[in-house]
């Protein structure tokens, strides 16, 4: 906790969200990511040895994603401000007339649309926390700060280097591998 910024506050403490369907979606994302962590081997990240991954979620104000590589473990962590910038979009893009059609979806078949706003959301999160999982594995290291953690969403004015936009480059490619490899 002391790593962190004042806009942190800690581990989300899951079961104090309001909303209960945001709840079941925060516990339903982080158990089967945890479980798809746990299948995680050195064989399936190029042979990289590395100790057990842990998902979760940060307790703050700020919208952000984060690797934290740690001895004991290698924390994927997301804010629920970017979980709910997330869910947000998708809800938007699950009764779009134009993502219906993209998808090859008859409005009139699609009678839950919370459905595919729940799917989408899943991809989209999916995304982030491979693409966290990917600064973990391919050992990223231009914008790990001494505290060790890399902060995805940097404040405006700073710069990243040709290194850093090259960690970025990978980490969004094998990303979309890995979520198109699971879709």
């Amino acid at each position: 906790r002391e790593t962190f910024p004042k806009s942190y506050s800690g581990k989300l403490d899951i079961d104090r969200v309001r909303s209960a369907p945001l709840r079941t979606f925060l516990y339903g994302l982080q158990v089967e990511t945890n479980d798809a962590l746990r299948l995680e081997n050195a064989n399936a990240s190029g042979g990289i040895a590395h100790p057990p991954f842990h998902f979760d979620y940060l307790d703050a104000t700020v919208t952000n994603a984060h690797a934290i590589p740690l001895a004991e473990y290698w924390f994927i962590a997301l804010t629920l401000p970017l979980v709910k910038s997330v869910t947000d979009v998708s809800k938007v893009l699950s009764r779009s007339q134009v993502v219906m059609q993209l998808l090859l979806l008859d409005s009139g078949a699609m009678q839950n649309p919370d459905i595919l706003w729940g799917y989408l959301g899943q991809i989209q999160l999916l995304f982030l926390t491979s693409h966290e999982y990917t600064h973990l594995i391919h050992q990223h290291g231009a914008r790990k700060p001494p505290n060790g953690i890399w902060t995805e969403l940097v404040p405006q004015g700073v710069d990243g280097g040709i290194e850093s936009q090259v960690e970025e480059l990978d980490a969004d490619g094998y990303a979309a591998y890995l979520v198109l490899t699971f879709l």
